[in-house]
């Protein structure tokens, strides 16, 4: 799972956004608004920056990277 973590004002992740949208990519994303869900965001211990983009799979954590290095991973 994907997890993208973002914030009302956050124009950069709006632009990351349209870039999954645009790819059909976004079913493989869990949008996550770290101003609604506190508590995941300090699970993650995300605290600003955003974008923050935290990839795992159902046993471990496996990378926390920012959505400018996601952004160019997918151009």
């Amino acid at each position: 799972m994907i997890r993208f973590f973002t914030g009302p004002n956050c124009s950069a992740c709006k632009v990351l956004k349209g870039q999954i949208d645009a790819r059909g990519l976004t079913d493989q994303f869990k949008f996550i608004d770290v101003t609604v869900d506190h508590k995941e965001a300090m699970h993650y211990n995300i605290r600003g920056n955003l974008p923050v983009i935290v990839t795992e799979d159902m046993q471990y954590f496996l990378g926390k990277t920012d959505g400018i290095k996601l952004l160019n991973t997918l151009k």
